[in-house]
């Protein structure tokens, strides 16, 4: 069987893992063959070589390529317009000289518009994942803005286009009384566990993993470590992931070494 080929976009900003065997694409290439879109937080090409060890703009893992834009941290409007720009440019480089059958994209909003971009000028399918709750994942603090309608809009207007939506859990859409007929596919993101080494510690550490945004709970966590922690003295919490203001969770933590932020 010939493997079908597909497009990814992804938001990024985190490079890929340096142990091709965390990396979801080497598990892919058995069935897949394919292209990673990814802007990374770096701006220079040295700081890409020096942190990731990767030499250009590109990465071979498995039967994929990454290619990768230097994008920085912003998420000014005009950086939004670049890394549009790229996935749109790359793309259809990438459709020209290895024409692939699927585009997916990682969300609904940026990378979704692009991928339909590159949907309607390719002929591809179009797939869209959504990895967060729509309208409410982005909520930095109680306040959600203007960002939950754009973000409801987004999901809107991609449904009349996408072929697909692949959901974390059944009800992801149910909300949406307009969107509960769309096609979807219903399953987790995987983790290789197999590849986490036991370790020897008699101390034990709860692990937070991602952004630590309102809607994340992180200082709901901290205050809830609090309420256990004389009861379990061996307990660690840790929270890893970029956090632009730390200044609201190290008010909770009050300098104790039993948290840490780990950015």
């Amino acid at each position: 069987m010939v493997a079908k080929r597909l497009l990814y976009i992804h938001p990024g900003l985190v490079p890929p893992p340096h142990d091709p065997s965390l990396d979801r694409y080497s598990f892919l290439s058995e069935v897949l063959s394919g292209c990673v879109l990814m802007p990374v937080w770096y701006t220079m090409l040295s700081e890409l070589a020096a942190e990731s060890g990767v030499v250009g703009l590109s990465k071979i893992v498995g039967r994929f390529e990454y290619r990768f834009h230097l994008s920085g941290f912003e998420a000014r409007l005009f950086d939004k317009v670049r890394r549009f720009i790229f996935y749109c440019r790359e793309g259809r480089a990438q459709f020209r000289a290895h024409p692939y059958d699927v585009i997916v994209t990682y969300g609904h909003t940026l990378t979704a518009l692009a991928g339909l971009v590159l949907s309607l000028i390719t002929g591809a399918k179009l797939i869209v994942e959504l990895n967060s709750e729509p309208g409410r994942a982005q909520r930095y603090s109680r306040a959600s803005g203007g960002s939950a309608i754009v973000s409801i809009a987004c999901l809107h207007f991609i449904a009349l286009f996408a072929h697909r939506f692949r959901l974390l859990y059944p009800t992801q859409l149910d909300r949406f009384r307009l969107l509960r007929r769309v096609p979807v596919s219903v399953f987790h993101d995987f983790v290789p566990t197999s590849a986490i080494v036991p370790g020897t510690s008699r101390t034990y550490t709860l692990l937070l993993v991602g952004y630590p945004w309102y809607l994340k709970g992180a200082d709901t966590l901290i205050q809830a470590f609090w309420l256990l922690a004389d009861d379990y003295p061996d307990l660690r919490l840790k929270i890893l992931g970029h956090m632009p203001d730390r200044g609201p969770l190290e008010e909770l933590i009050h300098g104790s070494p039993r948290i840490v932020l780990a950015a």
